[in-house]
C-alpha cells in the first residue's frame, strides 16, 4: 500500500463522518500504513504500534491498526507480538462497507 492507498482509506473514513485530527491523543482510529521491504521500517512500525498501545490502554475505544504488506506478510505474528492491535489490513483490494 502506498500514499494513494492511505488517502483512499482516509476518504472512506471521512465519508463515514470521521475527521483528521492533529494529535494522536484525539484520534478514534489510528492506522499505520507500512511495508515490509526493509527490516528497519518494520521495526519502526512495531515500535510505534507498541507506543500507541499505551495510548489505547488509556483510551480503550481507540482502534489501532496496521495496513500494508507488513500486515499481509506477518499477520498472526503481529497480533501475537502487539496485543493492543485491533486491525490488520493486507494489500488485498478494499472496498467500502455499507
Amino acid at each position: 500500500m502506498n500514499e494513494r492507498d492511505s488517502e483512499a482509506v482516509a476518504a472512506l473514513l471521512r465519508e463515514r463522518g470521521y475527521v483528521m485530527v492533529p494529535e494522536e491523543q484525539e484520534a478514534d482510529i489510528i492506522l499505520l500504513n507500512t511495508c515490509s521491504v526493509r527490516d528497519q521500517a518494520e521495526q519502526k512500525a512495531i515500535g510505534k504500534t507498541g507506543h500507541l498501545g499505551k495510548l489505547r490502554r488509556r483510551k480503550p475505544s481507540l482502534i489501532l491498526g496496521i495496513m500494508g504488506c507488513m500486515a499481509q506478510n506477518r499477520g498472526e505474528e503481529l497480533l501475537d507480538k502487539l496485543p493492543d492491535l485491533n486491525l490488520l489490513v493486507g494489500t488485498q483490494k478494499f472496498s467500502p462497507c455499507t
